[in-house]
């Protein structure tokens, strides 16, 4: 996949009642903000967990994460480019 957002920008995110496959989403890693934080998109949906990967993999590798449902934060509803 191609990189939807560049590296500096500034997100703004809401949560949502459903998540689907395809949303870009911020979430929480044991409990913590991921700093940077980190934007995945949601690859697959298996009961409570989501699959996300960065948008700038073509495969998957060590950046693909499973992500307990309660632990997003929000969807990405509008990007502003910085730089």
């Amino acid at each position: 996949m191609k990189p939807v957002y560049p590296i500096v920008g500034l997100v703004k995110i809401q949560s949502q009642k459903k998540y689907t496959v395809g949303d870009v989403v911020m979430f929480e890693n044991n409990g913590r903000l991921l700093l940077p934080r980190y934007y995945h998109r949601i690859t697959s949906i298996n009961n409570k967990t989501f699959t996300t990967m960065g948008d700038n993999r073509q495969n998957s590798d060590r950046y693909e994460v499973d992500v307990p449902v309660d632990n997003i934060e929000g969807r990405v509803i509008d990007f502003k480019k910085i730089l």
